[in-house]
């Protein structure tokens, strides 16, 4: 289990500390800004639901943007060329420069097709670049503008027309086929790309922004796995419809923030899923967990620049409570071991509120988490002098 040293004053593990404004120019494309025929454009943009959890979370958030592929990125062309619906533009290109404005970060993206050989490798047509070389001349030109400029990889869904078809919705055998390509040899790809130019920069922050494997994730596990993928995608590029892009909001809100999106945010359902709105809690639980879990090897966070976990000046040491409990992840009952009798026991959410107290003067209990909605939770074990404290993450399937 893991152990964390806990303020007294407050969960610094649950709050973390955030920015409270975020200025970003994003080199990107139609899988971070698609300009659909169907929905409202905006709402099939992630920066418009960035923008939205900032507002509702007390934060602001500015962005510019451009259109192109890496290679034409390359170019070094760079200029503010998008407008989005309620999303407050960063930069006047008649009369700032790109440093004039401020920019915390820039966010950039290889295209979805170029998977099928290593990042390393010069682009097919006799291009004397690669991705990897490609992204190393916009990140050079943006270091000379902000020398301490971050740098975020949106690692984004592979085309879905090679895996179906038909069209959609793929078939079940498709869309399995689908993930394992999305979840392997796609990620394996984009882990590649980032390690490299992590390499090539070290005095830099270069974070990467697991959004696609995380989606994946989401709408491969239950309820979410009800949605109709046609409610998902619009076409097989793959783009999507507005809960493709919230999803994408959310999990990119939380890595440029640093901080999950406020609890209880309420959207319309006429654009968003039912399953996706009533279990919002619970999905940004799960996203928050997923996001703190993408380290490389040694513990290092590949997604947060600077570790969202704080303490108070009144820090804890923590000892072994010696306190274990299974299953985790967990779907009814929960037993929990040790010398029950030394410690208060709670099991409470990601805003601190308790939804069991397990008191017990024995060495074993069984408890019944059933009724608790799908997420991360924490047991939180204190002993009965109350000097001592411990957190321990449980997840409830």
């Amino acid at each position: 289990m893991k152990r964390l040293l806990i303020a007294i004053a407050m969960l610094c593990y649950v709050i973390g500390h955030g920015q409270e404004e975020v200025k970003t120019h994003i080199f990107g494309h139609s899988l971070i800004n698609h300009v659909s025929s169907i929905n409202p454009p905006h709402l099939t943009t992630t920066p418009y639901w960035l923008s939205q959890f900032a507002e509702a979370a007390g934060n602001t958030y500015q962005m510019s943007g451009q259109w192109g592929q890496l290679h034409q990125h390359r170019d070094l062309n760079v200029q503010p060329n998008w407008g989005i619906t309620d999303v407050e533009g960063a930069w006047d290109g008649d009369t700032q420069s790109f440093s004039d404005v401020g920019f915390e970060g820039i966010i950039i993206m290889p295209s979805n097709f170029e998977q099928y050989q290593a990042p390393h490798l010069n682009y097919e047509g006799g291009f004397q670049y690669s991705p990897i070389s490609a992204t190393e001349t916009v990140f050079d030109w943006c270091i000379q503008q902000k020398s301490d400029i971050k740098l975020y990889i949106y690692e984004h869904w592979p085309e879905m027309s090679s895996y179906a078809p038909g069209g959609i919705p793929p078939s079940t055998t498709e869309w399995n086929n689908y993930n394992n390509y999305l979840q392997g040899g796609y990620h394996d790809w984009f882990i590649a790309y980032h390690d490299s130019l992590t390499a090539s920069y070290p005095n830099s922050c270069i974070s990467m922004i697991p959004v696609g494997p995380i989606i994946s994730d989401i709408l491969l596990s239950t309820p979410y796995d009800q949605i109709p993928l046609e409610d998902i995608y619009e076409d097989p590029d793959p783009h999507g419809h507005p809960n493709l892009y919230f999803l994408a909001g959310m999990i990119t809100y939380m890595a440029l923030y640093e901080e999950q999106t406020p609890a209880n945010f309420t959207s319309d359902q006429t654009f968003i899923h039912p399953i996706i709105a009533n279990n919002y809690n619970a999905l940004r639980d799960l996203i928050w967990q997923e996001l703190r879990d993408f380290d490389y090897a040694d513990g290092t966070s590949r997604v947060f620049c600077d570790e969202p976990v704080t303490t108070s000046t009144a820090d804890l040491t923590v000892d072994a409570s010696g306190i274990t409990f299974h299953p985790n992840p967990c779907d009814q009952l929960l037993v929990i071991e040790g010398e029950l009798s030394r410690f208060h026991l709670q099991i409470i959410d990601s805003l601190g509120q308790v939804h069991h107290t397990l008191d017990n003067t024995g060495t074993e209990s069984t408890f019944d988490i059933s009724s608790l909605p799908s997420g991360v939770y924490f047991i939180r074990i204190q002993d009965r002098t109350y000097a001592q404290l411990w957190i321990e993450n449980l997840v409830k399937m």
